[in-house]
Order: C-alpha cells, then structure tokens, then sequence
C-alpha cells in the first residue's frame, strides 16, 4: 500500500504519453497494448517520484534515492518534442511521496517526506512562467504515500500515513 500512489501514477503516466499506445484498439493485436519504448528519463533514478500531466507534457519531480537522498527537482517530458526538459525545482523540502495532480494548466504538489518529517504544504506550478507558488496548507494532518487526483476544478488527497495509517479524503 506504501508505493501504490506511485505505481499508479507512473502507470497513468505511462499510459498516457506512450507513443506506441492506441485507445482506439481495433485488432485483436493490439489486445497487450503496443507498448513502445519511451525516452529515458532526464534525471537521477528515483523511487516515490511526483508527476502531474498539463496538455502533452507530462512532468516528473521530487522522490527519493538510496542513502536517504531526496529530490525537489523537476523534469518535463514533451510529446510535441519527444524530449526531456529540466524545469524549476521547488523551493522548498526535497521529499519523496508527495501527491500531485493538474487543474486548469497549473500543477499542483502536495505532502511528503522530508527525511525527518511528514509535510502538508501546498504548492502551485504555472508552466507559462517556470515557477512555483505557495498555497495553504493541507486543512489535514501532514502525510506522505497518499493518493492524489483531480476531478474538474478540484484537487484530492486520500489516505496516507505518518505516524499512523489515514482513511480520510
């Protein structure tokens, strides 16, 4: 339960950049689902990475590494481009198991781990401008591996756990 925010976030990901993916499956070919190989990402391997899609690009940030190494970097993939960008990092807490998502064009980061700490800051990324912006803080105890999502204009987080296990949405 611990990394399943990350699998299926990297899963999602997966699914929707993926060049060689169809949605509209017609043969029975097709059926295991064309997978192609994808560029490698641009940064240092991480686990309990962050990602949020905007448009066709979808963005990879913080996570964690062996030796009690954190990430608060960001990288963007284009599927215009087919490339791999760095982008600004968040200036804040390098973390790992954070939840993200994207409304309106905008990224959004939320929770984690610091190493030390579980986190319940808020953060809004806007691509127009390479930068990020502090938000409320989550009206909820701090939490890392939770799930993240959005629906229409609203950002969810759900579950969870520091120094116990959470249920709440």
């Amino acid at each position: 339960m611990k990394r399943l925010s990350t699998y299926c976030t990297a899963f999602l990901l997966l699914v929707s950049i993926a060049p060689g993916c169809n949605p509209n499956r017609n043969s029975t070919s097709d059926l295991l689902g064309n997978w192609t190989t994808a560029y490698d990402f641009l940064g240092d391997v991480r686990s309990e990475a962050a990602s949020f899609v905007i448009g066709d690009s979808a963005y990879v940030l913080t996570g964690a590494a062996s030796g009690n190494l954190r990430y608060n970097d960001m990288y963007v993939f284009s599927l215009a481009t087919n490339n791999w960008r760095k982008r600004a990092s968040l200036p804040a807490d390098a973390r790992n198991g954070a939840i993200a998502f994207g409304i309106n064009g905008k990224g959004y980061l939320c929770s984690g781990y610091n190493g030390a700490n579980a986190l319940n800051d808020c953060w809004e990324y806007d691509p127009t401008t390479d930068s990020w912006t502090r938000k409320d803080d989550l009206p909820a105890d701090a939490r890392w591996d939770a799930v993240g999502f959005a629906i229409g204009n609203k950002g969810y987080l759900c579950g969870g756990f520091s120094n116990k296990y959470f249920n709440d949405c």
